[in-house]
């Protein structure tokens, strides 16, 4: 059997993309042929995995570039005859129209049109169209990444086929650092979407308490973060590394996202035995019962508390965590 799997930047270089990369090469492990048909990659995968480049478009505006994106697969696709090939599943990971099985990886669009004057707006008009089109073709199999994305779509959308959740995975286990460089660690790019202003407060109402520390690691390094830093010498901001594990950066892991499909770096900080904190809106809080846990509106003075709760917990071992493999192995039974 043959599996092209669609994402526009192909490489461990975020959330998504990385979810693609791990799951291709778990899949390349089992009895499948496996291409990835992508604008660009950004890292040499398995020589087992056939990668097809077709060229990066322009990125922004987002809604053009996905369009121009979305229309190279479509002709690539059919210029092969994958379309129409009964041993070719086609997968996709974005807004395209040739697929069969789609991951969907973000809180949905259509919500927008609840917005008055949305249909002023070429490019949420351009998204909605995309969305749809991705998720209500006929026989296309769509494939949630959290229970909540999920419960998003069921409530904008009818004639969806739902397959399994699919759960991302963890590389692991993870080694438990002794000599975490902070108290508490946050992790992720879209810093402000995730809460870091949030927790900043919360921290400070601590620190009236105790000289608590905070590492920020991999935050988008730009004026909005410098400000949120700002004589604040107690916080320690790491621009991106390569391999993050969460426990080599604080002994709790805070994620009070404000939206969050799902929260990877949580499975990964309890794989490697640190305590997480999160709002109840991470798709992740889904998936573990440990996660301690907060409403979406919860004040600063009660991430503070939950936080003063998980600092003065015993250490553990790494809980069990969704796999890879695990994943491939679902991933396999829904393409037979």
């Amino acid at each position: 059997m043959h599996v092209v799997h669609v994402v526009k930047r192909f490489g461990p270089v975020g959330g998504m993309e990385r979810y693609v990369w791990e799951l291709v090469h778990a899949l390349a492990d089992l009895d499948l042929t496996i291409t990835v048909l992508c604008e660009k990659a950004h890292q040499q995968p398995d020589p087992k995995i056939q990668v097809i480049e077709l060229g990066e478009t322009r990125p922004k505006p987002r809604w053009i570039s996905m369009l121009r994106f979305s229309g190279r697969v479509t002709r690539y696709a059919k210029q092969m005859g994958w379309d129409r090939d009964p041993q070719t599943i086609i997968h996709s990971h974005e807004r395209t129209a040739v697929h069969s099985v789609t991951t969907f990886h973000g809180p949905p669009m259509a919500p927008i049109k609840r917005q008055k004057l949305w249909w002023l707006s070429p490019r949420l008009i351009t998204w909605l169209w995309l969305e749809k089109r991705e998720l209500t073709s006929p026989g296309v199999t769509v494939l949630p990444n959290s229970i909540q994305i999920q419960k998003q779509l069921q409530a904008e959308y009818t004639g969806v086929t739902y397959g399994p959740i699919a759960w991302p995975g963890v590389t692991g286990p993870l080694p438990k650092s002794d000599t975490p460089a902070s108290d508490v660690v946050f992790i992720g790019h879209e810093y402000l979407r995730k809460g870091l202003d949030r927790l900043i407060e919360a921290m400070e109402c601590l620190r009236d308490e105790q000289p608590l520390t905070l590492s920020v690691v991999g935050a988008k390094q730009d004026s909005g973060l410098g400000l949120l830093l700002k004589d604040r010498p107690w916080i320690l901001n790491q621009p991106w590394v390569e391999q993050i594990n969460p426990s080599e950066w604080g002994r709790v892991l805070v994620h009070p996202a404000r939206q969050e499909p799902y929260g990877m770096v949580i499975a990964e900080a309890l794989a490697s035995g640190v305590p997480v904190v999160a709002t109840d809106n991470c798709g992740a809080c889904d998936h573990f019962d440990q996660v301690r846990k907060i409403g979406a509106n919860g004040t600063a003075r009660q991430i503070a508390e939950l936080i003063r709760v998980a600092l003065k917990e015993d250490p553990t071992a790494g809980s069990e965590c969704w796999t890879w493999k695990e994943l491939a192995d679902v991933h396999g039974a829904i393409y037979n």
